[in-house]
């Protein structure tokens, strides 16, 4: 609970500058992430994919609508979906003696 706060207290502390420049920069690695997604979309075949990409267009939609706090729950989430998809992953992998 304290570290929210100080997270809070944080990013109250920047200027409007400050907040338009982390805002910019979260947005650029969202853009580039979905590049990603899609390639991978594409050499998976797997319809996991878009369900993290809708999980990125809310978080991009949080931080056009400047509630950058409310981005985090949505990165968070895609972020939780990519690890289920790596865990699948692994156990094909291992069973089928390729790791």
């Amino acid at each position: 609970m304290k570290n929210r706060a100080k997270g809070r207290r944080a990013g109250a502390a920047l200027s409007a500058s400050e907040k338009n420049g982390a805002a910019a920069t979260v947005r650029m690695i969202i853009e580039m992430l979905y590049h990603d997604l899609r390639l991978a979309e594409r050499l998976s075949n797997d319809e996991s994919w878009r369900d993290i990409e809708k999980h990125l267009d809310m978080a991009i939609l949080m931080i056009d609508s400047n509630v950058l706090h409310e981005s985090a729950f949505h990165l968070t989430r895609a972020l939780s979906r990519v690890t289920g998809i790596g865990q699948r992953a692994m156990t094909v992998l291992k069973k089928n003696g390729l790791l």
